[in-house]
């Protein structure tokens, strides 16, 4: 009978150094205990019994990636003002001109005048598909969000 392969030998040299630098290892270890599905209690239950350095570089790794989330939150949440703001400034303002809008709403001339060059198509499919990949790409919306968006756009289309 022929002998399996392992994939993860032993006598790696990967294995070899973490097995060298424990702190490096038990901060690799610590961060996929974090990524676990587990309470925010139960990890730090967890982490109290680790040694002060690997706690240390674990939660400033955790601290980092808690920031990258708030950021991307608040730049959603940006994004989904603006779009807000550039849909009801045309539907209450409908002679701005695309440099007044993009005045008003922070976004880009280029976006705006996008914005209006699928407008002058008066295809609601078209100016739907425009705010969601082109303002709102990969941004969840909440179904009340979806409806004021959806609500906005069809009367501006009109």
């Amino acid at each position: 009978m022929k002998k399996k392969k392992q994939v993860f030998q032993p006598d790696d040299r990967l294995f070899r150094k973490m097995m060298e630098d424990k702190e490096h290892l038990n901060t690799v270890v610590i961060y996929f205990l974090a990524i676990i599905e587990r309470s925010p209690r139960a990890f730090m239950e967890e982490l109290e019994n680790i040694e002060f350095t690997t706690k240390a570089a674990t939660m400033s790794t955790l601290e980092q990636l808690l920031e990258q989330g708030r950021q991307e939150g608040i730049e959603q949440g940006q994004m989904k003002e603006k779009t807000l703001n550039l849909l009801k400034l045309k539907l209450n303002f409908p002679t701005l001109s695309s440099d007044q809008l993009s005045d008003l709403t922070g976004l880009s001339l280029e976006l705006v005048d996008h914005f209006y060059s699928v407008l002058d198509s008066k295809n609601l499919m078209d100016t739907t598909s425009f705010i969601h990949e082109q303002l709102l790409n990969n941004i969840d919306l909440s179904e009340e969000e979806e409806n004021t968006y959806r609500q906005l756009i069809a009367h501006i289309v009109k």
